[in-house]
C-alpha cells in the first residue's frame, strides 16, 4: 500500500514547486512547459531525472490494475538514488588529496543551515526525495520477492 502512495506522491511532486529563486517558484513542470529560464542546454542528468516520473506513474497504474509493480517502483526510485550516488562516489575517490589542502568550513549548528536552506526549498523537492527513497526500498523488496 505504501508503494503506490509513494509513487503517486512522486508523480504529484512533478507539479509542485521545488525551489524558489529570485521570487520565482520552479519545478519540473516549468521545464516541461518551457516556462523556466533559459539555462542553456539541459544536461543529460535532467533528462534521466525526468524519466523517473513516467516510471512512477507506471507503478501507480500497475498497482491499480493489480499487476507486479516492483520493477517500475525500483526504477522510479533508483533513478534519483543513482543520480545522487554517482557524483558522491566519484567525489569520494578524489576527496582524500583535496581535503588536506582546503580549509575546513565552519557552518554553525545544523538548525541554522536548515533555516537558510528551507527558505529556498519548495514542497515538491522533499516530497520527491522521500518518495524516491521509499520507492527504491519498496521496489527492491518487491522485485526480490517477485511481486
Amino acid at each position: 500500500m505504501i508503494g503506490w502512495l509513494a509513487a503517486a506522491a512522486m508523480v504529484a511532486s512533478f507539479f509542485l514547486p521545488w525551489v524558489s529563486l529570485f521570487g520565482t517558484d520552479l519545478g519540473p513542470i516549468d521545464f516541461a512547459n518551457g516556462d523556466a529560464p533559459d539555462i542553456g542546454g539541459y544536461p543529460w542528468r535532467l533528462y534521466v531525472l525526468a524519466a523517473s516520473f513516467p516510471f512512477a506513474a507506471l507503478a501507480v497504474v500497475l498497482v491499480v490494475i493489480r499487476r507486479k509493480a516492483g520493477l517500475a517502483m525500483l526504477i522510479a526510485g533508483g533513478i534519483p538514488v543513482g543520480l545522487i550516488a554517482e557524483p558522491l562516489i566519484r567525489a569520494a575517490a578524489d576527496w582524500g588529496d583535496v581535503a588536506q589542502q582546503l580549509p575546513q568550513p565552519t557552518v554553525g549548528d545544523g538548525a541554522q543551515v536548515w533555516d537558510t536552506v528551507r527558505e529556498f526549498i519548495g514542497l515538491g523537492l522533499p516530497i520527491y526525495v522521500v518518495a524516491a527513497l521509499l520507492l527504491f526500498v519498496i521496489g527492491l523488496t518487491r522485485t526480490l520477492r517477485g511481486t
